[in-house]
């Protein structure tokens, strides 16, 4: 029973460090989620939601993610509008509920308490959820997939059929789940129950997927941060920044680290003194994780939780121009396995040393967040999308069918680089085009344009700086 109380703690700590995403808004993608997941109201329509077709009839959308998506954003939009709170709340019960069921996971694979909930507190506490808990569009269908995956290999050695079905879902969740069917080899190798005439249902089923994927909806090869790389050192580097990512350092780090580790000065800008303490713990971090391993080397468990982390992230390690953090849900479980066993060989030795291995990813984790709230783009982006769209109301509460919206630089909005561009560049990625404001005026004929996309409308518009503020 004592476990149930340190998980519900594990919890507690979690919505202490997560529960300002309650307060966010949508932004970007969310909106374009939003407005493809749109039906009239048919059933057939809805249904038709969770077909396979080509990209051109789903609305611009290439992956096949229908149960976080389409299906999701469809009920809650028709139920909510444009409230984000439902949306937020599931979003993060989600989470919570993946601490529950990545500690009963890694209890039966290890059969060891500490292990499982350190696993369960580096799942819970972990920064890589930032993008997994505020970037809603994407880190819904990562967090979700997670939970059918984490439900299916928890009933895969009794309840065959329902794991089979938890895996389907976590598969129209997000295409992630490709590799889930090697993972489960794995598992059933160190559990010595692993049956391929069971593995077999989960292998057809994925070859399907893949075709169906590459030949009807087709596949991003045009845009040029879906770009293959398969350089051995690329690889290696998306490696080495997806497991840093899940020991809590910043994602925005990748952006001011040049070829051979050279720090951008610029990142002082940003960080201020949390530099010092990010990289001072994060090395704490790393010495006690090796001193840890150190005598695990030989460890089964070891193995596999490392083979989990190198599989389950794999699809995406050859995209070197599009990488996230919210990609690493199905693995963090497989990381906080890894600091869990590491974690119970520092305990045994000296105590003192085991908890100042877990009191660092604590600081690190929670310096990172802190730090995060001003800085990650999901949360910048999302207060900026809700004050366009307060002041764009207040300015004009009716507009007629068919309205031309422009937004117009802000003369007081500092310009830090070409690329970011003026104020109503910020807003036309925060507002997604046209789709938030069709989908505020419900209007799916209203157009809108920015003074830094192009030129201004020929037609007569309604116009409004765009103050995003800083």
């Amino acid at each position: 029973m004592l476990y149930k109380f340190r998980l519900i703690a594990i919890c507690l700590v979690v919505l202490l460090f997560y529960g300002f995403v309650l307060n966010l808004y949508f932004a970007q993608d969310d909106f374009f989620h939003l407005k493809v997941s749109q039906t009239t109201g048919t059933l057939k329509e809805f249904v038709n939601l969770f077909s396979f077709s080509e990209f051109s009839e789903r609305g611009g959308i290439y992956f096949y993610r229908p149960v976080f998506r389409e299906g999701l954003f469809n009920i809650f939009y028709r139920i909510f509008g444009l409230n984000p709170l439902p949306f937020r709340l599931t979003q993060l019960l989600i989470h919570l509920v993946n601490i529950f069921l990545v500690y009963k996971l890694i209890f039966r694979i290890t059969r060891k308490t500490n292990v499982a909930l350190i696993s369960s507190l580096v799942f819970g506490l972990s920064a890589a959820n930032i993008a997994v808990l505020t970037y809603l569009a994407g880190g819904i269908q990562a967090s979700g997939m997670t939970m059918f995956l984490l439900l299916s290999m928890i009933y895969f050695s009794k309840f065959k059929f329902i794991a089979f079905l938890f895996f389907v879902l976590g598969l129209a969740s997000h295409e992630l789940a490709v590799v889930y069917p090697l993972i489960l080899v794995g598992l059933g190798i160190v559990e010595h129950r692993l049956k391929m005439r069971f593995i077999v249902p989960y292998l057809v089923t994925v070859l399907v997927y893949v075709f169906l994927q590459v030949k009807v909806i087709g596949l991003p090869l045009s845009e040029a941060e879906y770009g293959l790389s398969l350089s051995l050192p690329r690889i290696l580097n998306s490696y080495v920044w997806y497991f840093a990512w899940s020991l809590s350092v910043p994602e925005m780090l990748l952006d001011f680290v040049g070829p051979g580790i050279k720090l951008n000065p610029n990142l002082m800008t940003y960080w201020g003194n949390y530099f010092k303490v990010i990289f001072l713990v994060f090395g704490v971090i790393l010495i006690l994780l090796a001193i840890g391993l150190k005598d695990l080397i030989k460890n089964k468990l070891t193995w596999f939780f490392i083979f989990w982390f190198v599989v389950g992230i794999s699809p995406v390690v050859f995209l070197p121009l599009h990488k996230s953090t919210y990609y690493l849900a199905p693995v963090l479980p497989a990381v906080g396995g890894i600091l869990g066993l590491s974690f119970n060989g520092i305990y045994k030795k000296k105590r003192f040393l085991g908890y100042l291995f877990i009191l660092a990813f604590i600081i690190l984790s929670a310096t990172t967040v802190n730090l995060s709230q001003t800085t990650y783009w999901a949360i910048t982006r999302s207060g900026i999308a809700k004050n366009l769209i307060v002041d764009i109301k207040n300015a004009y509460p009716e507009l007629p069918g068919g309205a031309i919206v422009y937004f117009m630089n802000d003369p007081d909005y500092p310009v830090i680089n070409k690329e970011w561009g003026g104020s109503s560049k910020q807003a036309m990625v925060a507002l997604s085009g046209s789709d938030a404001l069709q989908l505020v005026y419900k209007d799916s004929s209203l157009r809108v344009y920015y003074e830094d996309g192009g030129p201004k409308p020929q037609e007569p518009f309604f116009s409004l700086r765009a103050k995003i503020g800083m």
